[in-house]
């Protein structure tokens, strides 16, 4: 079984999760190349789902994390994934004076000619910091090289 999961949501309700399956190029200690990992997405929200393969920048993935920890200790609103190939891209916003969390994304089966859909959910405080955990096993199974 794969724990390399970055689940936003639970299955029982709406989710989305990114699995880590490998590096893109595994022999490679380039900047560029040794970030690269293939992942594959599932997103069931509503009655729309997905599941297709995708391609993720590692530092990209850092970076999230980063925004993420930051917005949980409210020193910012406001989190956008919007990576060098928009295979998903989203937002997650606080809610006023709340512990929940809006998201809206977009995701893609395939670069510049697929089928996209357009997804909204709610999530709240306890998923986002699991998240951000599922983020850091991650990063310590495919290290960022800088």
């Amino acid at each position: 079984m794969n724990k390399n999961i970055i689940s936003f949501g639970i299955k029982a309700s709406d989710y989305f999760e990114l699995t880590i399956l490998r590096k893109e190029f595994p022999h490679s200690d380039n900047i560029y190349d040794g970030n690269w990992l293939q992942a594959n997405v599932v997103i069931q929200v509503g009655g729309v789902s997905a599941n297709y393969k995708a391609m993720f920048f590692s530092r990209e993935l850092k970076e999230l994390n980063n925004n993420l920890k930051l917005m949980l200790r409210n020193s910012v609103l406001k989190v956008a994934f919007s990576p060098m190939e928009p295979w998903i891209n989203f937002q997650i916003q606080r809610e006023p004076n709340s512990n929940k969390f809006s998201v809206i994304g977009n995701a893609v089966d395939a670069l510049n000619n697929g089928n996209s859909i357009v997804f909204k959910m709610l999530l709240d405080e306890i998923q986002i910091v699991s998240a951000t955990n599922d983020i850091e096993k991650v990063l310590v199974a495919y290290p960022v090289i800088e």
